[in-house]
């Protein structure tokens, strides 16, 4: 599956989904605030519940936290070569493909809080450096055509919001 819901016919919806979940909110304080969330949304969960799923074929805490983490590394490399490049073409991701490779399962949770957190931090200290010339240059996804800078730090904050939010459904869901 290759970033469904966010490719395809769905991409329209997604789009206006996200962007009214950020609404006029600010995305970069969107996205500076989601460590502190994270944080204290894992501080009383037990361990013996991050990889337990809501429901087969959906994912786990541990999983949404491992994933947003990646888009954290795909977003800030696609935000890097819009920057310095002319147009960069950029494929699809396969979230579930990603996800369901597991390869953070020896990282410990406050571990990989503590990295995408790091990586959050240099991404976030990129984007404020751009000039608003440089938040309009643009790429184009396979799927969902030209994407600018600005776009994508849109999208970017409104993907904390949707995956907090799926944290919150899991938790509900397996807490038991």
């Amino acid at each position: 599956m290759s970033d469904s819901p966010y490719s395809g016919k769905d991409a329209k919806i997604y789009k206006a989904a996200v962007d009214k979940l950020v609404g006029d909110a600010d995305p970069l304080d969107i996205m500076a605030g989601l460590y502190v969330e994270l944080s204290r949304f894992f501080a009383d969960k037990p361990t013996d519940k991050l990889n337990v799923r809501e429901a087969e074929g959906k994912w786990s805490m541990r999983q949404v936290v491992d994933h947003m983490y990646d888009v954290d590394l795909l977003y800030g490399y696609r935000t890097r070569q819009i920057v310095t490049l002319d147009q960069p073409e950029f494929l699809t991701m396969d979230q579930d493909g990603w996800v369901a490779q597991n390869w953070y399962r020896e990282v410990a949770l406050d571990a990989m809080l503590s990295v995408f957190d790091s990586v959050r931090r240099v991404n976030i200290a990129f984007l404020r450096s751009l000039s608003d010339e440089q938040r309009q240059r643009f790429g184009v996804h396979s799927v969902r055509g030209k994407e600018s800078v600005a776009d994508l730090m849109v999208r970017w904050a409104g993907h904390d919001l949707v995956h907090y939010r799926q944290l919150d459904r899991i938790w509900e869901a397996v807490k038991g």
